[in-house]
């Protein structure tokens, strides 16, 4: 039983023809997106990375005033206390 020119036409309603096949990304198209959306993240993650640097900064310097500050109310309990 050979496949029939009508047979042929029922096959290429179901399988991608050379022609369909354009409409599908490529390898090149593949890594050129990979290769964008990692630029996109490297970019997130040092805005991030930034960012943690930045609170930590704050975190240390409220510290340090609020270090500051305790000391300075103990000395000034002290004065008062001698006056």
């Amino acid at each position: 039983m050979a496949i029939t020119n009508k047979d042929i036409e029922k096959l290429s309603g179901v399988f991608v023809t050379k022609e369909d096949s354009k409409a599908f990304a490529t390898k090149e198209d593949i890594r050129e997106l990979r290769g964008e959306f990692l630029g996109r993240f490297d970019k997130l993650f040092k805005k991030m990375e930034d960012m943690t640097i930045e609170m930590k900064m704050s975190y240390y310097q409220s510290r340090e005033q609020g270090d500051k500050i305790e000391n300075h109310e103990k000395r000034l309990v002290l004065l008062e206390a001698r006056a």
